[in-house]
C-alpha cells in the first residue's frame, strides 16, 4: 500500500508504466485501482487498461523468419526471464522455429541477467560452452546482440559470415555498429505520442478507452545478417563467399497483417 499512499500524498492525476515486470505491475496496479487512477501501459499490454505497444511475439517471429529464411536452421537465443516482453519474444523464437519444422531445443537458449551488453557477452560465452555447432543468434534485445558481437570476434568468429546476429529495438548505436545490425524497430516515438495523447485524455476528464493499441513494427534488415554458407565455421570446410546484405533493407510489418 506504500505506493497508493505515495500518489495520494503527491495529488498524482494519471500513471504510465513502461516494460514492466509482470508480478510487480499487478501489485501495483492493485493499489493503484484503490485510489482510481487512470492507469496506462506503454510497450507492453495487461488486461484492463489501456496499452499501446507493439505485437512483440510476431515480431520476434518475423525476426526468426528471416534466419530461417536464409537457411538457418542452427538458431541459438539469448533472452532474459525479466519484463513481460521477454517471454512473447522467446515464444515467438519458438513459434518460427515451430514452422520451419526445427525442433526446440532448450540448450540453444540462455537466459541473461540483465537485458545489456555485458550479460551479452556473459551469455554468449555460455552458449560457445554449451553447444559450438550453430548458425545464428538471435538476441532479445539490441544491447544483448551488441554484446554477442563483442564475444564472437574475441572468438575469431565473423559476424555474418560465420555466425548471424539479430536484435530488436533498433536502439541508435545499432546502426553505427560493424557490421550494421539486423534488428526489429520499435515506433518508440508514435509509442510516445500516444501515450502522452491518452494520459492528457484521462487529466483533462476525457474518457480513455482500455483497449488495446497495437502499433507496426518493422524488420530493419542490415548487414550482421547473410545466407548461411553451406560449409559451417564449425565443420572442416574450405573457405568461400558469402551473401551479405550491403543496403539497408526494410521490411514492414503491421498490427493486421
Amino acid at each position: 500500500m506504500v505506493l497508493g499512499i505515495t500518489f495520494k500524498s503527491i495529488r498524482v492525476d494519471t500513471v504510465c508504466f513502461f516494460a514492466s515486470r509482470s508480478a510487480a505491475f499487478s501489485s501495483s496496479y492493485e493499489a493503484l485501482g484503490r485510489l482510481r487512477l487512470p492507469v496506462v501501459a506503454a510497450t507492453f499490454s495487461f488486461s484492463g487498461i489501456s496499452s499501446i505497444h507493439i505485437d512483440e511475439e510476431n515480431a520476434a517471429i518475423d525476426a526468426v523468419n528471416h534466419l530461417t529464411g536464409l537457411g538457418h536452421r542452427k538458431i541459438n537465443m539469448i533472452c532474459g526471464s525479466d519484463f513481460t516482453f521477454g517471454k512473447q519474444r522467446l515464444e515467438g523464437y519458438y513459434k518460427a522455429l515451430d514452422a520451419a519444422g526445427i525442433e526446440r531445443d532448450t540448450s540453444r537458449v540462455l537466459f541473461a541477467r540483465y537485458y545489456t551488453a555485458e550479460s551479452g557477452m556473459y551469455s554468449m560465452r555460455e552458449l560457445l560452452l554449451r553447444n559450438r555447432d550453430f548458425s545464428a543468434i538471435y538476441a532479445a534485445t539490441d544491447e544483448l546482440a551488441i554484446g554477442v558481437m563483442r564475444i564472437l570476434k574475441d572468438e575469431g568468429l565473423r559476424v555474418p559470415e560465420d555466425v548471424s546476429v539479430v536484435g530488436f529495438d533498433d536502439i541508435e548505436i545499432a546502426d553505427y555498429m560493424i557490421p550494421r545490425l539486423t534488428t526489429i524497430r520499435q515506433p518508440l516515438e508514435e509509442i510516445g505520442g500516444q501515450t502522452a495523447q491518452t494520459l492528457h485524455r484521462a487529466i483533462t476528464g476525457n474518457s480513455v478507452s482500455k483497449a488495446e493499441q497495437v502499433l507496426p513494427y518493422k524488420l530493419i534488415i542490415r548487414e550482421s545478417t547473410a545466407r548461411k554458407n553451406s560449409n559451417s565455421y564449425f565443420e572442416e570446410r574450405k573457405h568461400g563467399k558469402y551473401e551479405t546484405h550491403e543496403k539497408e533493407t526494410v521490411m514492414w510489418r503491421n498490427s493486421g497483417t
